[in-house]
């Protein structure tokens, strides 16, 4: 029989140990035990959580969303998912109304002149004018769409902008419509503007000034002809001696079909 261990030489093969100190160690084991167990988190879920998850960096994978459930986790995909819906959403209902931001009268007629302001200039320069294109212009009155097209006019006799530019009008079907067109001038003093065209029926025209630029309402029938068809837009005002030779001005299209 091996002599009984009584004092802390525990670690030698072969010892023997008696009950009460066995029982000791025991008592520590199992504490110790408990307390690593107290700090674990049981995997059926159990026991809810009493302090923050640290990862360390790493990550939780197989994670199961329930989208009827707004206090479940979600996932990449599920995020990823509802980003894109949302954004194509909100693309949608964001073109609408760019696209209609020129209509304040009606909620149920669009700009069917729009393609005049798209990003394809439909422009031409007809007569001492420049058209430098579709610009960003801030000082719009619209709330929305800020664009405008950009064009210089040459100074004649007696400090006098006049001149004619021009719009395709091809792209719209047979029918009756209502154009409007905003011309924002060099200069605000006798300021007139007219539309014309040899194959669309101008039909009641009528102009109001407001402090910055003045609105022309034209009623017109496009007729199915073969392109090029055009509409002609004379615009006119008067400088003074010190106005530059070239003053910029700008053009806003806009319109509904009918009346």
């Amino acid at each position: 029989m091996r002599p009984f261990v009584e004092d802390g030489n525990i670690n030698k093969s072969g010892q023997a140990i008696d009950f009460s100190h066995f029982h000791a160690k025991r008592g520590e084991l199992k504490r110790f035990i408990n307390a690593i167990s107290f700090k674990n988190l049981p995997l059926d879920g159990s026991d809810s959580m009493t302090g923050n998850l640290n990862l360390d960096n790493n990550r939780i994978t197989n994670l199961s969303t329930d989208a009827t459930d707004i206090l479940s986790a979600a996932n990449v995909r599920y995020v990823n998912q509802a980003k894109g819906e949302m954004v194509a959403a909100l693309t949608v209902s964001f073109n609408k109304k760019i696209n209609e931001s020129h209509i304040s009268s009606s909620t149920d007629k669009k700009d069917v002149f729009r393609y005049i302001m798209e990003d394809d200039d439909e422009s031409a320069s007809e007569n001492n004018i420049i058209v430098d294109g579709i610009k960003e212009f801030p000082v719009s009155p619209h709330d929305v769409n800020k664009k405008a097209y950009s064009f210089r006019m040459g100074k004649g006799t007696q400090n006098w902008y006049s001149s004619q530019t021009s719009f395709n009008m091809y792209k719209l079907p047979e029918g009756e419509y209502t154009l409007a067109i905003e011309f924002f001038p060099p200069s605000m003093d006798q300021l007139t503007m007219s539309v014309v065209s040899t194959l669309l029926s101008i039909g009641q025209q009528s102009i109001r000034l407001f402090p910055k630029y003045g609105r022309s309402i034209v009623h017109l029938h496009k007729w199915n002809v073969t392109p090029p068809e055009r509409t002609f837009v004379d615009l006119r005002c008067q400088g003074v001696a010190s106005s530059p030779a070239q003053g910029v001005g700008h053009l806003i299209v806009y319109g509904v079909e009918g009346r």
